[in-house]
């Protein structure tokens, strides 16, 4: 993203919802600009939590790996993002959430071989 900012004057994120403001509604905007950051968004805050989630958990840590993170919970988990879409959740809710969440991440790559 610092690459981004000295090359184009801003990041990838404010590029898109530049791209994005004129031709789709506010929740896709707001989606795109406030994705590393959806506690700083006014409104739609838990979509854009959902994003910030789903892309933590798709980025390898190291992001010369080719393959989605599978793990690294404690990175989606502890993100701004979790805890928009999560306070107040039980503990077991939480473990609900995790569970079915990890069992969609193992199918991501069946889904997109099934769709070549």
């Amino acid at each position: 993203m610092e690459l981004e900012k000295e090359i184009l004057g801003m990041d990838h994120a404010e590029l898109g919802a530049l791209y994005l403001k004129s031709n789709v509604c506010g929740h896709f905007c707001a989606s795109c600009q406030f994705h590393h950051h959806p506690d700083a968004v006014r409104g739609h805050s838990r979509t854009v939590a959902a994003v910030q989630v789903a892309d933590m958990m798709i980025r390898p840590p190291d992001r010369r790996q080719r393959q989605p993170c599978r793990g690294g919970r404690g990175r989606w988990m502890a993100s701004a993002g979790w805890e928009i879409l999560f306070a107040g959740q039980s503990e077991g809710e939480q473990t609900i959430a995790i569970a079915s969440l990890s069992r969609s991440l193992a199918r991501i790559p069946a889904i997109l071989e099934s769709l070549l």
